[in-house]
């Protein structure tokens, strides 16, 4: 296949095409071939620029079929970025998306060919910095406070339960650790020695067997929403909803305290200490969309070859 892209590079209108991406002319639109063609431009594109390629495609299967056509042009396997499914109203829902889509946002900067769709980038996910400070790898000798442990998972979305049967979820049996991230396939199982990690493997959630040791785990957040964290670690944001009504009142009374000292003659107005702001939800933003489709750079500063893919056109 690397062999068919390379004679792909020799093609007048992909070499022109490639000339126009390295002179920043954006954008660029390619009509009359079909998706698997698209496919091959892509990963001469790819192969030609040496940048991270990103390909928008019009739907959810298209980017799918695209991400299957470059792991086979490419050698790589690429990133495919899900939208997250909206609910309205209260209701009992898989997070099959969400999990899906929270591995994709952890590996998205380190990841040479991304597949989503506009869907998928308009919506707001978690910021950057939150998710790098919620992720957790777990490995053998380590020590933690188990107390410690299980407030940064509830912190970081985890619900706790008794037996761990899907992503989200933790149970603590004495000094057994069962967690399933929703970065992985199966839940990873921590024995504890103490406060050390003593052993640690993937196991069997329907049989609670273990299949397989490990030395280390990633555990990333079980949600892109997470209404306690805050500035401080993620143990003291789960740990925080308890402390807000005391720390509250003690603010409010201190301010009441100050204002009747500096002003005695005038009653001291009520101060009322409100809840912390919350963290500012993050938008992956990386072009804009209007009424015409979706615009985006490519030139030299941006460091990125961006192909979008919509029905029989694809435009870089």
């Amino acid at each position: 296949m690397k062999a068919l892209v390379k004679e792909l590079l020799h093609l007048t209108e992909v070499r022109q095409l490639t000339e126009d991406v390295r002179g920043g002319v954006s954008p660029v639109l390619v009509t009359g071939v079909g998706p698997v063609h698209r496919a091959q431009v892509e990963a001469a594109l790819h192969r030609d620029s040496g940048r991270p390629l990103w390909v928008l495609c019009a739907d959810e299967r298209e980017a799918r079929r695209q991400a299957g056509d470059l792991a086979v042009l490419t050698g790589e396997t690429p990133l495919v970025l899900p939208a997250r499914e909206l609910q309205w109203r209260p209701m009992e829902s898989s997070r099959q998306w969400e999990n899906q889509r929270l591995a994709a946002l952890y590996r998205l900067g380190s990841s040479p060919v991304v597949v989503t769709t506009p869907d998928a980038l308009v919506q707001r996910c978690i910021p950057p910095r939150v998710l790098e400070r919620t992720a957790l790898t777990l490995a053998v000798g380590q020590q933690w406070d188990l107390n410690a442990l299980t407030r940064r998972l509830a912190g970081a979305g985890y619900t706790r339960c008794d037996q761990v049967e899907g992503p989200g979820q933790f149970a603590l049996r004495g000094g057994i650790l069962d967690v399933f991230s929703p970065g992985m396939e199966q839940p990873v199982r921590c024995e504890f020695f103490d406060d050390e990690i003593d052993s640690l493997g993937i196991f069997d959630a329907a049989t609670q067997r273990r299949v397989e040791n490990r030395r280390e785990a990633l555990l990333l957040p079980a949600a892109e929403v997470l209404p306690g964290w805050e500035e401080h670690t993620a143990e003291d944001a789960a740990a925080n909803n308890s402390d807000l009504k005391q720390a509250g009142s003690t603010a409010k009374a201190a301010l009441q305290a100050a204002a009747a000292e500096e002003t005695p003659e005038e009653p001291a107005k009520e101060e009322t200490a409100g809840e912390p702001a919350s963290s500012t939800t993050g938008v992956a933003a990386l072009g804009v969309i209007s009424g015409t489709g979706v615009r985006m750079r490519s030139g030299p500063g941006t460091g990125y070859s961006i192909l979008m893919t919509m029905s029989q056109n694809a435009a870089v």
